[in-house]
């Protein structure tokens, strides 16, 4: 009968460790819960990061491009007069600075990804608050310097308008000093016996031209020699002119445009003596021809007085 009895202690010692395992396992799956929460947050928080970095990069070019693109429009500015310009040049070196002290906070080891995104954004910010406030300054500066040019351009107008009428005062008292030559005779002389001259209007018995003038009394121009150029045109148009006799070039007053001149005179003007002639004589071997010779004379290219003659064909005697 005893033996088919239980051992009460042999039940007991099982019932101990079957809660023992239960609680073993209980505690393995709970610690595996952990490991696994863990895990997770791990990943969730990398990733988070991942995207705090991905973004802080893209903050990072938004702030450089908007640096550069407000450098270069102050540069583009530059040159409209030198107190902008100094204005001008220290903003670029402020904005440069900017730039390069928020790449070098980037690369410091201490600084949290979160921190530096939130600097960033800010910095971003006074950057488009720099912009602002620059247009306005370029936009005032830019009224206030067309209001000057106008003003400029007024007071250059002013001053042109006053040196050409300077200059043309001065023309009139430069031209008020040359000479004006009057009483023009112009004729032609036959010689006789080799030395007896005797006018005539016949242009076969012509051996020279001779011009005689006077000269009107200007009390604005020096006594003394001056010089007189004789210009004979004759009646096809062409100037009479012989190099060899003295002939040459000159530039005619005002038009610059280049004439010959038939001969060069060198005139002693005295102002008291109105009376006094003066005259110039143009022979030529090969005869003149019939009809009308104008005569010119010039100072300094000016005309200062004109007179004509005419030749005629001979006659039967």
């Amino acid at each position: 009968m005893s033996a088919n009895r239980k051992n009460p202690y042999k039940t007991e010692n099982s019932g101990r460790k079957q809660a023992i395992y239960i609680a073993l396992i209980l505690l393995l799956v709970l610690v595996n819960a952990f490991l696994f929460y863990s895990n997770y947050q791990s990943n969730n928080h990398s990733d988070a990061l991942s995207k705090e970095r991905d973004e802080l990069l893209e903050q990072k070019v938004v702030f450089e491009k908007k640096i550069d693109s407000l450098k270069q429009s102050l540069e583009e500015s530059l040159g409209l007069n030198e107190e902008l310009d100094s204005m001008l040049q220290v903003r670029i070196v402020e904005l440069t600075k900017m730039k390069a002290n928020y790449s070098r906070l980037m690369a410091q080891k201490n600084k949290e990804v979160g921190e530096l995104n939130r600097e960033l954004k800010e910095k971003i910010r006074e950057v488009e608050r720099l912009k602002r406030q620059y247009e306005q300054e370029l936009t005032e500066w830019r009224e206030k310097y067309a209001i000057l040019e106008e003003e400029k351009n007024i007071l250059q107008d002013t001053l042109e308008g006053k040196q050409t009428r300077i200059r043309e005062l001065n023309k009139k008292i430069d031209r008020g000093e040359i000479l004006s030559a009057v009483n023009i005779d112009a004729y032609g002389v036959k010689i006789r016996g080799g030395s007896k001259e005797k006018r005539t209007d016949r242009a076969r018995r012509t051996d020279k031209l001779k011009v005689c003038f006077h000269i009107a009394t200007n009390r604005l121009a020096d006594p003394g020699m001056k010089v007189v150029l004789l210009k004979i045109t004759g009646p096809d148009g062409s100037t009479l002119a012989i190099q060899s006799q003295g002939s040459g070039s000159f530039n005619l007053a005002g038009s610059g445009e280049q004439s010959l001149y038939t001969k060069k005179l060198m005139i002693d003007y005295d102002p008291s003596d109105p009376e006094k002639e003066y005259c110039a004589e143009w022979p030529q071997e090969n005869g003149f021809q019939t009809g009308t010779y104008r005569v010119d004379l010039y100072q300094e290219g000016y005309l200062i007085g004109t007179g004509s003659l005419e030749l005629k064909k001979s006659g039967l005697f």
